[in-house]
């Protein structure tokens, strides 16, 4: 959802940084190893739509989320402040977006690592999908049995 503009600024001011600070930075909009790449990273910046932020909770990497809360979308946020109670990542709401909360924010999520990423594998089901499909099958399979 990040304008064209905007993205390119960001990864910019990424070379930037990575090119004065001696690190390695790497912004892309998508991967479809995303997963896999996600598992060797440092940290994770990401908006934290639901895949993104699954692939975050079951690779234990440190991560941040930016949410997008626009208008009545506040499906990200939500999710993303549940999880930041539960200590599973920091959140820095779009508000709050600025040169020194952004780089606090690293500071933080790179500061917490050692704990985050000693708490996998995550603690609590990840199957919604799967069990979801069961339970409309076995209702299915009531509702049949009872019109017999």
């Amino acid at each position: 959802r990040l304008p064209a503009p905007e993205f390119d600024r960001i990864v910019a001011a990424a070379s930037d940084a990575a090119r004065t600070g001696g690190g390695h930075i790497i912004v892309e909009r998508f991967r479809s190893d995303f997963p896999a790449v996600l598992g060797r990273a440092e940290l994770s910046i990401s908006q934290g739509g639901y895949n993104t932020t699954i692939d975050i909770l079951r690779s234990g990497v440190p991560a941040i989320v930016v949410p997008f809360s626009e208008g009545d979308e506040t499906e990200q946020e939500d999710r993303a402040r549940r999880l930041a109670e539960r200590l599973y990542l920091h959140i820095l709401p779009m508000d709050q977006m600025g040169v020194e909360p952004f780089a606090a924010a690293i500071d933080a999520a790179i500061a917490d690592a050692p704990r985050r990423r000693a708490m996998r594998p995550v603690d609590f089901a990840l199957e919604g999908a799967a069990n979801t499909a069961a339970i409309v099958a076995e209702h299915a399979s009531a509702v049949k049995r009872s019109s017999t």
